[in-house]
């Protein structure tokens, strides 16, 4: 800082230097003088700034990652669809960062769940192109519902590479959002990635975590497969309406009543008048599918 002021103060002196030298000079020879000195000086800054750019120290990855977010977020917003930024070199530079072996997969897998969006996205791709990405599926198929719309996008192509044979096919859908089924990105990607499934002869299968979330979920999941309009996606809607129908829905049930457990009942008083009655609920909730049933009485 001390070199470039003493540069800027020479500048001054030089021309003041060269004014009071050259009077009676003719203009032509006066600004000539001007034109060098300041050529001069100029090239002797360009010097200085080259010099001190070559003693800065190199950024580290989460600088350049810092760097590129602000543009990549601008570019976001300008945007119409996930493939108009996934284009762009900050976005691809981003990618490369991440994709790079010598870096962990950790770097790419906090962005992806820690966001910002832009950088979660460039991430997904970089965990899809790493050999090592499949340590992040669980995690990222976990928290897909709290993701938006283009990271989804991008996270389909992740679990069409890693997903498998860890993952079933209806995993992403457990925690499926209802705006997920009227969010173009999102439909147009799933189709994709069941086609793609399909084509590889990968299982329709649900998962184990259907089996516990609640029964307004499932009906949520149920309605953005069925929006997805892929025959593996109506295949997982059908076995998810399945589950609906064999589920207990305990916390409402338990508003009017409550649960026996196994072995518990055993010493109840059934008056005779009651026994071929509660047969036919017997038969009602036996029958496939069970039917719906309501006991009232004092």
């Amino acid at each position: 800082m001390i070199f470039l002021c003493g540069l800027a103060g020479g500048v001054l002196l030089v021309r003041y230097g060269l004014v009071s030298a050259s009077v009676g000079l003719e203009p032509a020879a006066l600004a000539t003088g001007h034109a060098k000195a300041a050529e001069t000086v100029a090239t002797a800054i360009d010097a200085a700034v080259v010099d001190a750019s070559a003693d800065a120290p190199p950024q580290t990855v989460e600088q350049k990652l810092a760097r590129l977010r602000a543009r990549l977020e601008e570019l976001g917003d300008q945007a119409s669809h996930p493939r108009d930024i996934a284009e762009t070199s900050e976005f691809k530079e981003a990618v490369a960062l991440m994709a790079d072996a010598a870096q962990p997969h950790s770097l790419a897998q906090d962005r992806v769940l820690k966001g910002p969006w832009v950088l979660g996205s460039a991430a997904l791709v970089a965990l899809t192109q790493r050999e090592d990405g499949r340590a992040a599926v669980a995690e990222i198929c976990a928290g897909l519902d709290q993701f938006g719309g283009w990271q989804i996008h991008y996270a389909f192509p992740y679990f069409l590479r890693h997903g498998q044979p860890d993952m079933a096919l209806g995993a992403p859908f457990v925690s499926a959002r209802d705006w997920w089924a009227t969010t173009p990105v999102i439909v147009d990607a799933a189709r994709d990635y069941f086609s793609a499934c399909e084509t590889r002869g990968d299982a329709v299968a649900l998962g184990d975590g259907y089996e516990r979330v609640a029964v307004d979920q499932l009906a949520q999941s149920r309605a953005v497969l069925t929006a997805v309009r892929h025959p593996s996606a109506v295949k997982l809607a059908d076995m998810i309406g399945e589950l609906e129908r064999r589920r207990i829905d305990r916390p409402s049930l338990e508003v009017v009543g409550r649960f026996w457990a196994q072995g518990q009942g055993q010493e109840l008083i059934v008056p005779d008048g009651w026994n071929d009655t509660l047969e036919q609920a017997k038969g009602l909730l036996r029958r496939v599918p069970p039917r719906s049933l309501i006991v009232s009485g004092d």
